[in-house]
């Protein structure tokens, strides 16, 4: 395949995946000329992409593939299998009427959306709500509940359980549109286009024979299990991921003002991006932290004028207890008839004590898991401490992500579905490691992050003993895999 042909080709793939993702929005924002639309973007899309390839990337890979002809052909056959299912999964959002199911049928996965939390919160506090974290509110938490929404086609389901300041971004949602489905399209149609930019981005910035692999392999992970069910559920974990990883890209380029807007957007979003301020801080990145903290006060002073004080006295008095205590995410508990599923879903440590007194081993109590969960957190900061050691881009970007991968297991919840996103794109760099031996071991850890988190319907496919055990296994080796990379980036060996 010579030059011209391969850029022609990458160009066409990212054209196409961006427009296939950006369908469901298009087609709710201008219906009668969607279709139109969508081709005349593509087409703009992979004129410019076509433009900007560095030369010597589509060299290389032209190179790569008349080496590795059948390597070439089956990347090629999984690339269509993975647009295939973004294709079906677009179809579904802009029109829920089509049929989409990943991987089972079990509505606990195929009809489950995150993002109801968010709006019917952003409902509830525009109907004059105090306490929209109250678990009355949310049939998730409490299955008597009434629900009063006044946006329509929502069903309101999950729990809202992140910071107040989060939530302007549902109030904007619904100001706009009163429409559930248009926003869910949109929502989904920004965080895939902002995962393929951002993902893209981040190859970019390694230079060398890692950096291109992991670009080559990049829409293995746009394909995977855990990026299409966050699209599914429109779950914000991941964009908050994404924007942690913008704002180290944009702090490396000395463009703080934006970088500090991008890792205080991913703060608010989700709190386990605050652990990255401790190596900012000893690499001595001061005009980063300046600016994270401006905008972090600043979008504050915004969320008090335009939400008032009443979401942030409930998030302090009401909701953060029940974080701390784990009882904001018992659902086990509404739910009894799940309760095997929830907890084998959870991959955090907590639930790693609760399942090992399901297995019948003898004082594992919830005592103990609060212990071991806070004995984990007290070791990320202890890591993200070590990260201070660390001088060369490279080392400082594996330690980022890796960073970023435990601090996201701190949480009291840490759903298989999606959690393993992060540990899923860091393997993406670490495969150029040339020994076999260890090329195998992170290709059989890619493949437990890719598909079983989710993959499978816990408690109904397996025995529950299994089903627990895998389960365990899984959080073993996030815990091992972004460890060692940790590790391996204080070390100066990345």
């Amino acid at each position: 395949m010579s030059e011209p042909v391969t850029r022609t080709t990458v160009a066409l793939l990212l054209a196409t995946t961006l427009m296939l993702m950006a369908w469901p929005a298009l087609n709710m924002a201008a219906t009668p000329a969607a279709l139109p639309l969508t081709l005349l973007l593509g087409s703009a899309v992979a004129w410019y992409i076509r433009r900007r390839l560095p030369t010597e990337l589509t060299a290389d890979l032209a190179a790569l593939a008349g080496k590795r002809r059948r390597l070439t052909i089956l990347w090629c056959a999984l690339i269509a299998l993975g647009m295939v299912q973004t294709a079906r999964q677009s179809l579904h959002m802009a029109d829920p009427a089509r049929d989409w199911w990943l991987t089972t049928r079990q509505a606990l996965w195929t009809e489950h959306a995150c993002m109801t939390a968010y709006v019917y919160a952003a409902d509830l506090h525009r109907q004059g709500e105090p306490n929209i974290y109250a678990a009355e509110h949310y049939p998730g938490m409490n299955p008597t509940a009434e629900t009063h929404s006044t946006v329509t086609n929502l069903v309101p389901e999950d729990p809202y359980v992140y910071p107040p300041q989060f939530l302007m971004l549902p109030r904007l949602a619904i100001a706009l549109s009163e429409d559930f489905r248009v926003i869910r399209a949109v929502w989904y149609s920004l965080q895939a286009v902002l995962m393929v930019g951002v993902t893209v981005l981040v190859a970019r910035r390694f230079s060398g024979a890692s950096g291109n692999l992991a670009l080559v392999l990049t829409p293995l992970l746009w394909f995977s299990v855990p990026s299409i069910y966050n699209l599914q559920y429109g779950q914000i974990h991941v964009t908050s991921f994404l924007l942690a990883m913008a704002a180290f890209v944009a702090f490396e380029r000395r463009r703080h003002l934006p970088g500090g807007a991008l890792l205080a957007l991913a703060i608010l979003c989700k709190g386990y991006g605050a652990f990255v301020l401790i190596p900012l801080l000893l690499w001595r990145w001061w005009r980063a932290l300046f600016w994270t903290g401006v905008w972090g006060i600043g979008l504050t002073l915004l969320a008090l004028a335009v939400l008032g004080t009443a979401p942030f006295e409930a998030f302090f008095v009401y909701n953060l207890p029940r974080l701390q205590s784990g009882a904001a995410f018992a659902f086990e508990e509404a739910w009894p008839d799940f309760r095997v599923v929830l907890l084998a879903g959870n991959l955090s440590l907590f639930a790693f004590v609760r399942k090992l007194g399901e297995l019948g081993l003898v004082g594992m109590t919830d005592d103990l898991a609060r212990v071991v969960h806070g004995l984990f957190t007290l070791a990320v900061v202890g890591a993200s401490i070590l990260s201070g050691r660390v001088q060369d881009t490279r080392g400082r970007a594996l330690c980022w992500l890796a960073l970023l991968n435990l601090a996201s297991l701190t949480s009291p919840a840490a759903w298989g579905d999606y959690v393993s996103f992060g540990s899923l794109w860091l393997l993406l760099f670490l495969l150029g490691s040339g020994q076999r031996l260890r090329l195998t071991l992170l290709l059989g850890a890619g493949v437990f992050f890719a598909l079983v988190p989710g993959a499978v319907p816990y408690g109904e496919s397996m025995p529950v003993g299994l089903t627990l055990v895998l389960s365990m296994l899984i959080t073993t080796l996030l815990v091992a895999v972004n460890g060692w990379s940790f590790v391996r980036g204080v070390q100066g060996r990345p």
